[in-house]
Parts: structure tokens; sequence; C-alpha cells
């Protein structure tokens, strides 16, 4: 299965409230294994009850529309089980990553960016259409069950946003991966 930037994103709303609230002081998933802090000036949309939480996002503007992604800067947080193999190895989560979708133009993402207790990778993501997306990317945790030396979880944290706002925006990331921790779900 190759994955698109609509699947990306089709995660992301399926973990999406329909009306953002404003932002809690944290994001804590038990199944996966990671907490955030989440900045106060960011609206963040989370699972509803009766949805399965693989992740949430944080819009920079408080009047952001949950599940309306491509016209909105925001952070999303995406967590999977690695059962797919485009996503088998962390090289490999990152190709699948950067071709996505045609056009995309793929780089170094600025230095300095992992998620904490995981490592992994980033990639600096430019559309044709303009917007900009700093990918940071991580696998953790053997599969016990099925093959220990393949990782079981898929952590992504995602900016996306525009060049007129990336510094700025890429500063909120910066703080945002400060704040994240990670343990053994399993």
């Amino acid at each position: 299965m190759r994955w698109s930037l609509g699947c990306f994103f089709t995660v992301m709303i399926s973990a999406a409230a329909a009306n953002g609230e404003p932002a809690p002081s944290a994001y804590r998933n038990d199944e996966f294994g990671i907490r955030l802090t989440i900045p106060g000036d960011l609206r963040a949309c989370v699972a509803q009850p009766d949805q399965h939480d693989s992740g949430m996002s944080m819009f920079f503007q408080q009047t952001a529309t949950c599940g309306e992604f491509s016209t909105q800067r925001f952070v999303g947080v995406s967590l999977s089980y690695n059962l797919t193999p485009d996503t088998e190895t962390l090289t490999e989560f990152a190709y699948r990553t950067c071709h996505q979708a045609p056009g995309i133009q793929c780089r170094a993402a600025p230095n300095g960016l992992s998620i904490p207790g995981a490592g992994g990778i980033a990639r600096r993501l430019d559309y044709p259409n303009g917007w900009v997306d700093i990918d940071v990317m991580a696998q953790a945790w053997p599969d016990v069950k099925n093959d220990p030396k393949k990782p079981f979880i898929n952590y992504e944290i995602t900016l996306h946003t525009t060049p007129a706002f990336l510094s700025r925006d890429l500063s909120v990331l910066r703080k945002i991966l400060r704040g994240v921790t990670v343990w053994s779900p399993l």
C-alpha cells in the first residue's frame, strides 16, 4: 500500500473532533505511548469518544475548523502501528512521506528536530501549491509478537505551514517536540 497526502490527511481527519476546543495543556495516548505538551495559543482537535485515537491536530488560528487541513496552518500528530511494507524501516517511512504525491520537493529539514526518546529523522516537503511541511518521524518498540527486529509503532509530527510563517511556526514545532515523552505501551 502506498500512502498519499490525502491518506495522511484522512488519518488526521479521523482523529479530529468536529469542532475544535481551546487547546488543553497536554495530549496523552496510552495505546501508542506518547504524551506532549500543547502550547496554550493553539486550537486542539482530538478524537471524539466514539473514535479511535490515532493522533491529534493543533491549529495556529483559534477560528480554525477541525478537519480542514489543506488551507490552514497546523501541527499534526499521527500515530500508527507499523504494519505495511512501505513503513517497515525508518528509511522506508521517510521515503513514503517524500513520494506521496507528484511534484513534492523533499529536502533536509532544519537541524535539531527529533522526537525525544525515539529519535528519528526529519524532512522538509515543499508542495507545488506553496505549502511547506516539516515532517518529524520516528519508530519505536520492537514487535515482540511478530518480528522483534522491526519497530512496532510509527510516530509522525508534522508542521503544515507557508513560507511566510515558516520561521515562526518552526519555533512552535520545536517547543512541542521538547514537550514530547514516549514510553513503551507494550
